[in-house]
């Protein structure tokens, strides 16, 4: 089995190549963005505890009560619309199917 996945690298070096190097930047990229994410966020607290180093008290207002940002629930009427979308996207998928296959 293993002898089997050489030969096929072996067989296509260049495509192994290029996929080995694809995998190396696509895991640098992600490794740099979650480093410049903790730097930036380093950045900001340091800002704000300097900002903030000679501050005794800190008021703040009290909510009377809590956000869900504006978020409102679907109404039966939306989601009734949504299925009815659902449905003919589907119908249209299964027609467009079966008279590609006997075209």
């Amino acid at each position: 089995m293993i002898l089997v996945a050489l030969r096929g690298l072996w067989g296509r070096k260049t495509r192994a190549v290029l996929t080995a190097i694809s995998i190396v930047l696509g895991t640098a990229m992600i490794t740099g963005t979650f480093v410049v994410r903790d730097q930036i966020t380093g950045a900001f607290a340091s800002i704000f505890q300097t900002g903030l180093e000679k501050t005794d008290v800190l008021a703040s207002k009290r909510t009377a009560f809590t956000s869900n940002n504006g978020a409102l629930k679907p109404d039966e009427t939306a989601l009734a619309s949504a299925r009815f979308q659902g449905r003919r996207v589907a119908e249209l998928a299964a027609q467009f199917i079966a008279g590609w296959k006997n075209a």
